[in-house]
């Protein structure tokens, strides 16, 4: 930025708009360091929720014993493949819906 003096001006804090257009600012001194946990502090609770639930619910399991578990309800081994990408593929599209 430059000021009517040609002087360039340097701001000490990033700024973010979020969804509802709301100007949020981050400080970057190292003096305000509860000012930054305060700013944060929303995303590191939705990221460690969405962490603890996908943990949690199983999904990662139903991924690496796909192979397994289509083996026990009888399935051959090049229709085992096939349908472990096909899982893979809903969840890929379930995921980009649910981002969306």
């Amino acid at each position: 930025r430059r000021r009517a003096s040609g002087k360039t001006s340097y701001s000490t804090t990033s700024t973010d708009v979020d969804a509802n257009g709301v100007v949020m600012q981050a400080p970057t001194d190292s003096l305000s360091v509860w000012a930054t946990v305060r700013y944060w502090r929303a995303p590191l609770v939705v990221i460690s929720t969405l962490i603890f639930f996908t943990f949690f619910t199983g999904g990662i399991n139903v991924r690496i014993y796909a192979p397994s578990i289509f083996a026990m309800a009888g399935m051959s081994t090049g229709r085992r493949a096939t349908m472990t990408v096909v899982l893979g593929v809903v969840k890929v599209t379930s995921t980009g819906l649910a981002v969306w």
